[in-house]
């Protein structure tokens, strides 16, 4: 009796039609909503409309892929747009550049809503959701949209600085993108709001926008050309002061309490014991 063929981990077989079906990761799953209120899917489900296996296969490629892509823009690692695009600007002929934008246009139709069955995929909030997914896809793809940490990787490796400095650099422009997905997002307007909503102290405020100045004008290079020269959103900021002023610092004693002090000690055995011991040299 011939063995039972295998199916890869993400095609499952229901009542004779395949499906791809993918794990959401934990720490992405509340970006996926289920049917109910309050439930997030811990799985996405997509009927393949098919009973061949082969083409299952081939099917469940390309909308496994897009699913992987959407993860990798959800956790701010970039997805495939910013492969395609600097395809399309490698491009040489008429001919290239028309192959590459029909592949654009196959990649961002494949960007579709999750369903858990056939009986919810005219489920209309899905559908539009997918569909601004899908127009967002295709004109960062083409260079509409630039993502914002696009040029990230890029900008880290000519930084030259050192692994920890390239670290936190990362971290300043990731939390940044989390509230300005692509570059068009930007306006000095927004990075004031979102600099008066960080919450965190003075020295870490300009630390991040040392970064993201950084990062801006690697954007604004010549072979790189992601936003224009003569826009500056991180400049001429209002920047919260520093809470410890001069006047907060610690001032020296007086001569009359240091008086005070030595007569305090003599009844109060640890002041006693501090009076007595003898200073070090500096």
């Amino acid at each position: 009796m011939p063995k039972r063929r295998a199916l890869p981990p993400f095609i499952h077989k229901r009542r004779k039609r395949y499906y791809a079906v993918l794990e959401i990761p934990k720490a992405l799953r509340q970006h996926y909503p289920g049917r109910q209120p309050g439930k997030n899917l811990t799985r996405l489900v997509r009927s393949l409309q098919t009973d061949s296996l082969a083409v299952a296969g081939r099917r469940a490629g390309a909308v496994v892929a897009a699913w992987r892509s959407e993860f990798a823009r959800l956790r701010n690692e970039g997805d495939d747009a910013f492969f395609y695009r600097r395809r399309l600007q490698k491009t040489k002929t008429d001919a290239e550049r028309q192959q590459v934008l029909s592949e654009i246009a196959l990649a961002a139709e494949n960007i579709r809503p999750a369903y858990i069955d056939d009986d919810v995929s005219h489920h209309r909030a899905a559908e539009e959701q997918a569909a601004e997914m899908a127009e967002d896809f295709a004109k960062r793809a083409t260079g509409q949209l630039v993502g914002f940490t696009d040029h990230l990787d890029a900008f880290l490796e000519r930084s030259g600085a050192t692994e920890k400095t390239k670290a936190m650099q990362k971290s300043d422009v990731n939390r940044f993108a989390a509230s300005f997905p692509t570059v068009q997002d930007v306006t000095h307007e927004g990075v004031q709001r979102w600099v008066d909503a960080l919450g965190v102290a003075p020295a870490t405020i300009r630390r991040t926008l040392s970064a993201l100045r950084g990062y801006w004008k690697y954007l604004q290079r010549p072979d790189v050309k992601a936003v224009p020269k003569e826009f500056q959103p991180f400049t001429g900021l209002d920047l919260p002061k520093p809470k410890n002023g001069p006047r907060d610092r610690r001032q020296p004693f007086a001569p009359k309490d240091v008086v005070r002090l030595l007569i305090a000690s003599k009844e109060e055995p640890e002041l006693r014991e501090c009076r007595l011991r003898p200073l070090r040299k500096s």
